[in-house]
This record gives C-alpha cells, sequence and structure tokens, in this order.
C-alpha cells in the first residue's frame, strides 16, 4: 500500500498502533497462564513441545482462522488445546492501525507445553 501527502508525493507508510490483547501482552499471558490446559492424558504418555501458531486478528479486532505451523512434529492433543485456548479468547484485541487505517494483522505465537521434574 502506498501512502501519498497533499501533493501527490509517495511518503513513507507507518505503522501507527501494532494490534494488542486486552491488558497488553501481560494481558494475553495472564489468560494464556490461566486458562490453557495441560491434558491429563497428554501428561501420563509424557507428551511436551511447542506448539507455534499463526492467527490473524481482523481490522475489528477479532481472532480469525488459527492454524498451527508445526502440526506435523506435535502432539495431536496439545495442537488442539493450543488452538482452543486461542479461539477462546474473550475479548477483542485492539486492531493494528496502519497509516491511521485498521487494518488486519498477522500474529506468531510459541505455546510451550513442558512437564515439571
Amino acid at each position: 500500500t502506498k501512502s501519498y501527502d497533499e501533493e501527490g508525493n509517495v511518503v513513507p507508510a507507518v505503522l501507527d498502533f501494532q494490534a494488542s490483547a486486552k491488558g497488553g501482552l501481560n494481558g494475553w499471558n495472564e489468560y494464556l497462564s490461566k486458562n490453557l490446559v495441560y491434558l491429563i492424558s497428554s501428561r501420563k504418555k509424557g507428551e511436551e513441545g511447542t506448539v507455534y501458531l499463526m492467527f490473524v486478528v481482523t481490522d475489528i479486532g477479532e481472532i480469525s482462522e488459527v492454524y498451527c505451523l508445526n502440526e506435523e512434529t506435535c502432539y495431536p492433543d496439545l495442537v488442539k488445546e493450543a488452538k482452543r485456548v486461542v479461539r477462546e479468547y474473550p475479548y477483542r484485541f485492539t486492531p493494528q492501525t496502519f497509516n491511521g487505517k485498521t487494518e488486519e494483522s498477522i500474529f506468531r505465537i510459541p505455546i510451550r507445553f513442558k512437564l515439571s521434574d
């Protein structure tokens, strides 16, 4: 996307605000820690790993299109749980604004499942 000034000259595009969850990064991490469930069946099997998710935050702050980027190397139950907790986020994000207009953005996040020793 190109932006122009009053005289028709191309001006650099400006990211005004990156999308953020309610309460910012701390709020997002708090939500994940309170709502992510390490299934008993996965614990008993010793399933561990990091699930890398990608999702879209729409121009109105809703989460859509949740994908696992490493599904072929993760345990299916861990992938399912990671997707569930992201899809069920109860708040809207504050959407990204670019040159004064809200737009969708893409997030990539790791969700780590690790059994304690």
